[in-house]
């Protein structure tokens, strides 16, 4: 009986936020991502060359701006939905009854987890953006230690299962770069989080398209 109640309450909440005109369906997305798009279209490219653009040979235009925008538009929001509702039936958290994998605590915005804030003495190692982000095949994650420590990165799905760790190893003192092949990963959004020395240091989003 649980299992039956826990199905259908979870099928209504999907059904109410990814169909429809859901918060999280395609229309909906679309028409904000389009809205933010045209607040900041006017300033964007002014923005880019303070930022550095000016550096570039040749510099950054608007076709670039541009591409980038139809690229999230087009190409990762329309699959995004198919993929985040097969990642909830793999996980038998839709149509299947009872979760079948446990989550985690929820995983990692802004560097902080829901459950325990970043350790002062483990931020002390610092964890940067991986490279390239948006990535297909492969990308690179970048972190740097202040002191020798034991370092681990781990890669979770949206659903908050670990799909990989990356590293588990003792670090020098410095700037340090893991090569992260994702091959086997599917398309979607995925949370990369460190921990030094046992403790929560840092947290980043990446998206595999």
């Amino acid at each position: 009986m649980g299992s039956s109640r826990y199905r259908h309450r979870f099928a209504e909440l999907a059904q109410k936020h990814f169909f429809g005109a859901g918060a999280l369906s395609d229309s909906s997305v679309s028409a904000r991502w389009d809205a933010r798009v045209n607040e900041v279209r006017p300033l964007i490219i002014a923005e880019s060359a303070r930022w550095g653009d000016f550096r570039r040979d040749p510099a950054r235009t608007t076709q670039d701006w541009q591409r980038a925008v139809d690229f999230v538009r087009e190409q990762f929001f329309p699959n995004r939905n198919s993929i985040v509702i097969e990642q909830l039936r793999q996980a038998k958290r839709w149509e299947f009854g009872y979760p079948g994998d446990p989550l985690v605590s929820a995983p990692l915005y802004g560097g902080v987890s829901t459950s325990t804030a970043v350790d002062v003495k483990a931020s002390e190692t610092t964890l940067e953006q991986n490279y390239p982000n948006p990535f297909a095949g492969e990308t690179t994650l970048h972190f740097t230690s202040q002191k020798p420590a034991h370092v681990r990165l781990d890669v979770f799905d949206v659903l908050g299962r670990r799909v990989d760790t990356v590293v588990d190893q003792h670090y020098s003192r410095g700037t340090h770069q893991v090569r992260w092949n994702t091959e086997s990963l599917s398309r979607g959004l995925y949370f990369l989080r460190m921990e030094v020395d046992g403790r929560p240091a840092g947290a980043q989003k990446m998206v595999r398209r």
